[in-house]
């Protein structure tokens, strides 16, 4: 029997939207609510941004719940489900719950 490897389960980096780093916190969270609107709508298979340097190198991520995370200072003492709903982002939590 083969054994699988990294590479049979990755994902092309080039099927993911991207985001500059020097994007501001506003087009960051304009940008995921227009990648969660394609995700609905099943125009795309993902919800998170690839997050690219200035020569165009993948250097990390950026969720919904990562950018809220860092918008929060007492995210320890945040309840999480209350505040997206407040902010009109019940998909985050609706998803998180899914997923756990």
């Amino acid at each position: 029997m083969e054994k699988m490897k990294v590479r049979d389960l990755m994902v092309p980096v080039d099927r993911f939207p991207k985001i500059s780093a020097k994007a501001s916190l506003y087009e960051a969270l304009s940008s995921l609510e227009e990648v969660q609107e394609a995700y609905l709508s099943e125009k795309s298979e993902y919800r998170i941004l690839l997050v690219e340097d200035e020569a165009g190198h993948v250097i990390g991520k950026i969720s919904p719940i990562d950018l809220f995370l860092g918008l929060e200072r007492n995210y320890a003492k945040v309840n999480y489900e209350e505040s997206l709903r407040n902010f009109g982002l019940t998909y985050i939590s609706d998803s998180i719950l899914k997923v756990g």
